[in-house]
């Protein structure tokens, strides 16, 4: 669980499986499938640190492609949850 906000109520988290499955969807939704590889949240005291996004050593995606990706995730993590300061991270598999 990610933590977005505590007060004297309570905390409000987020689950780490709808996270990965949103970014997922942003990814795919860019490139084809069959340039993804994989997902990876690194996740240290109830904070999203890193997001890094693995693709097949192979593939033909383009800087401008790559920054789009990247300006969605960061929308979506600083817009819908609050979650500021994560670093996003493109490797590329060998």
């Amino acid at each position: 669980m990610i933590k977005l906000s505590t007060n004297k109520f309570g905390a409000i988290n987020l689950d780490e499986k709808f996270l990965k499955e949103l970014i997922t969807k942003i990814i795919l939704d860019s490139i084809d499938s069959a340039l993804f590889s994989k997902l990876y949240l690194e996740i240290k005291k109830n904070n999203l640190k890193k997001v890094e996004v693995f693709f097949k050593k192979n593939n033909s995606i383009t800087s401008i492609e790559e920054s789009n990706i990247h300006n969605q995730i960061q929308f979506v993590l600083t817009m819908h949850f609050g979650l500021f300061n994560s670093l996003i991270v493109f490797s590329y598999e060998s």
